[in-house]
C-alpha cells in the first residue's frame, strides 16, 4: 500500500472540504468515537510519561530491539525476503487496528537503525467521501496529541474532471492530495491520503529528524552499485 507521493500537476489550489456522510457513515463514526477517545487518552498519557519517539520504541533501535518491545513475531519480516525494492533497508510488518481502523504497521530500518515507522490504513470504500471523512477523523485524534500542525494543505485541480462527484471522487481518481505536518523535538509525522490508478493510499508516517539522511543515501549507495 505504501508509495511515493505525486505533489506535481497541474493548476492547483488550496480548498477546504465538508463531507456529506450518509446514515451508514454515521453509524461508523459513532463506533469510532469511543475509539478515538480512548487513542487520545491513552497516547497522550504515554507522551508525558515517557521519551520513546513512537509507540513504545525511539529511533536508532535496532530489529531485534523492536521486536523484542512488540512482543510478537512480525507478519512480514524483510529480513526473511530479498528485494531489490528495498535498497539495503530493512522492513518489518504487524496487522493492527488503530481509531477502529485495520491497518499494517511498518517499521522502517538503514544500517540497523530504526528510522521510520508507519501505519498504512486498509479500509475498502464504496462512497469515495469516506476517505475524506475518515482522514478528518484521524486528523482531530493527532491534534489532540500533537497540537497544531506546522502544515496541513489540500493540493486539488483548480477545474477537476467533469467525472468526479465531490471531493471523494477527486482524490480517489487522483486530482487531489491531502497532508497535514507536525513537528516534535525527534520526529516529522505527516497524515496522508492521495490516490494513483485508483489505489487510495491513506496513512501516517512518523519520520526521524536525525536518521531520515540514511534512507536516502542507502537507496544512492544500492543503485549507484547495481550500476
Amino acid at each position: 500500500m505504501a508509495k511515493s507521493l505525486d505533489k506535481s500537476g497541474n493548476v492547483y489550489r488550496l480548498r477546504s472540504i465538508a463531507s456529506t456522510l450518509t446514515a451508514h457513515r454515521e453509524k461508523i463514526v459513532n463506533k469510532r468515537h469511543f475509539v478515538l477517545t480512548i487513542f487520545v487518552i491513552f497516547f497522550i498519557g504515554a507522551n508525558s510519561a515517557s521519551a520513546q519517539d513512537f509507540r513504545e520504541v525511539s529511533w536508532g533501535m535496532s530489529p531485534v530491539q523492536v521486536k523484542a518491545i512488540e512482543g510478537k513475531t512480525p507478519d512480514i519480516d524483510s529480513e526473511d525476503l530479498r528485494s531489490e525494492a528495498l535498497h539495503g533497508r530493512v522492513i518489518i510488518y504487524y496487522d493492527q487496528y488503530l481509531l477502529g481502523m485495520d491497518c499494517t504497521l511498518g517499521y522502517i530500518f538503514v544500517e540497523g537503525k530504526l528510522i521510520r515507522a508507519k501505519y498504512a490504513f486498509e479500509e475498502v470504500y464504496w462512497n469515495n467521501d469516506f476517505w475524506i471523512a475518515s482522514f478528518y477523523e484521524v486528523q482531530e485524534a493527532l491534534k489532540k496529541k500533537y497540537g497544531s500542525p506546522t502544515e496541513e494543505e489540500v493540493i486539488a485541480l483548480k477545474d477537476p474532471p467533469s467525472y468526479c462527484d465531490g471531493p471523494g471522487d477527486e482524490m480517489y481518481y487522483g486530482h487531489s492530495h491531502y497532508y497535514t505536518t507536525w513537528e516534535t523535538e525527534t520526529t516529522r509525522i505527516v497524515l496522508f491520503l492521495s490516490s494513483e490508478n485508483r489505489d487510495p493510499s491513506f496513512g501516517i508516517e512518523y519520520i526521524s529528524k536525525e536518521l531520515e539522511a540514511l534512507e536516502a543515501k542507502a537507496k544512492k549507495e544500492d543503485t549507484e552499485g547495481k550500476l
